[in-house]
């Protein structure tokens, strides 16, 4: 692939550890949807070197040379050293001379990388490579004079340190073929020409010095050919991974319109049957009865509605401060109606003096989609649903980390029914996976829980209960306007 023709994700480097790893059924790559979705909506960048932005080109320029500060720490810290231990060991400000040219230029570099955001023109890109090309050559020319001004032993060993250490930089920081890439392997390779250089004028046997010459010419060929390799290799998984995401971004597309469709087509009849069939008859009980199986059905399309837009959190928030006492009289008033003869209904409030900031219909409504799952898991044999509240600490949670910021509340609902197979929790909360029979639920319910609870700043939890059943938690922060995504 040439090198102006170049797809840049975020213009950042690909290893293993960030490559989405997904199996290849449709709920597994719907999981991915929301990183895909944001990820590769803004992964490619300028395809031309005439393109006016070269903001993908400086990205990789700054995760290069600023991209880790602990690097970057490490970094100064050995070249400090090397220079302050040459100025004491030959007392020579010289050394001292070079250590301040060093840094000035490369700290100067690193503020302008610190300083550059989008969009970056042609002109200061080329400011930005010189700039790399001045400090870079300064660093170059320590190794360089060491080498061959001086027959030290213990000199040379650190000017062949100081090669190797910037040979290793470019192996492990480059990962586009660009001007600072070639450059950089440019300096390495004249680093390397001087050493050998020097060796064959200290060598009198002109076999020897064709021996040497050719080993060194060898090895340097081999480190280009290995610096090459390496960043064709990770161009190519850049631009897989970038494949990868518009594949889980059209997978997952399709899965949830086919799903959205099938359920709307459902609703739909039930509506134009109920409204034929009322037309059809004189009786007008029965005529009032089809417009309200009618009208049932259209409002189970808006709930439907709803729950996409808290299951991809664009539900509007109307943040309020309410008690968890009152969140619990109420969420028990309205599932009284639902609870056969032989569920029972606990509530445990550990918090009822606790308020909290949050949407309290939002809120109402995640609880009773998981209060109502519970009492399906349990319609056959019965049991017991309880309600937990509690102020929480997060270094007791097993979930994942909230967005959110403390002091929590915890909320737990927990039933007494079979639990949830090993192999469903990994796929239960995505879209349109249900565990009931088909027609009785949409599979939405538990992926809006979680669209809920990420866009208020917390985290849900499922885990199979010891003593049997199923516990849902949910962690939010008291205060969900320091953490809603609203």
């Amino acid at each position: 692939m040439a090198a102006e023709q170049e797809f840049w994700l975020g213009g950042l480097p690909f290893s293993g550890s960030n490559y989405p790893q997904s199996a290849g059924s449709p709920r597994e790559l719907t999981k991915d949807m929301t990183q895909a979705w944001h990820q590769s909506s803004a992964s490619v960048g300028p395809s031309t070197p005439d393109d006016a932005d070269y903001w993908p080109q400086t990205q990789h320029i700054k995760n290069a040379d600023i991209g880790y500060l602990s690097e970057l720490l490490v970094r100064y810290i050995i070249i400090l050293g090397a220079g302050i231990t040459l100025f004491y060991t030959t007392n020579s400000s010289f050394y001292l001379v070079w250590l301040i040219a060093y840094f000035s230029t490369n700290s100067l570099y690193c503020i302008a990388l610190l300083c550059t955001n989008a969009p970056v023109s042609r002109r200061w890109y080329g400011t930005l490579f010189a700039m790399n090309v001045v400090t870079s050559a300064t660093y170059a020319f320590m190794p360089i004079y060491l080498w061959t001004t001086s027959n030290d032993p213990t000199l040379q060993a650190v000017s062949l340190c100081g090669i190797i250490g910037h040979g290793m930089f470019n192996l492990a920081k480059h990962t586009r073929r660009t001007l600072v890439s070639h450059w950089n392997m440019f300096i390495v390779e004249i680093s390397a020409v001087a050493v050998i250089a020097t060796i064959i004028s200290q060598t009198a046997f002109l076999p020897a010095q064709i021996a040497i010459g050719f080993c060194g010419l060898a090895v340097m060929a081999y480190y280009a050919l290995a610096q090459f390799s390496m960043m064709n290799d990770r161009e190519a998984l850049a631009d897989s991974h970038v494949q990868k995401l518009e594949d889980l971004k059209i997978s997952a597309m399709g899965q949830i319109t086919a799903g959205v469709a099938h359920d709307f087509n459902n609703k739909l009849t039930v509506i134009q049957g109920n409204i034929d069939l009322s037309t059809l008859t004189h009786d007008p009980a029965e005529r009032a009865e089809r417009l309200a199986d009618a009208r049932a059905a259209t409002e189970q399309a808006a709930e439907v509605v709803a729950h996409m837009r808290a299951f991809v959190r664009k539900s509007p928030v109307s943040l309020q401060t309410v008690s968890l006492s009152s969140v619990g009289a109420t969420l028990s008033q309205s599932m009284e109606p639902y609870l056969p003869e032989n569920i029972s209904f606990l509530i445990r409030n550990d918090a009822a003096d606790t308020e909290i900031e949050i949407d309290p219909d939002l809120l109402q409504t995640a609880l009773l989609n998981l209060a109502l799952n519970a009492r399906d898991a349990m319609a056959q044999s019965g049991g017991q649903l309880e309600l937990r509240f509690s102020n929480a600490n997060i270094t007791n949670w097993l979930g994942r980390p909230p967005a959110g910021t403390g002091p929590f509340v915890r909320i737990d609902v927990c039933d007494s029914g079979p639990g949830l197979p090993a192999e469903q929790f990994g796929i239960v909360q995505e879209p349109f996976f249900s565990t009931k029979p088909a027609g009785m639920g949409t599979g939405l319910g538990l992926s809006m829980v979680k669209g809920f609870t990420e866009q208020m700043g917390g985290s849900l939890l499922l885990q199979n209960r010891h003593v049997g059943g199923l516990e849902v938690s949910i962690l939010l922060p008291r205060n969900a306007a320091r953490g809603a995504n609203t």
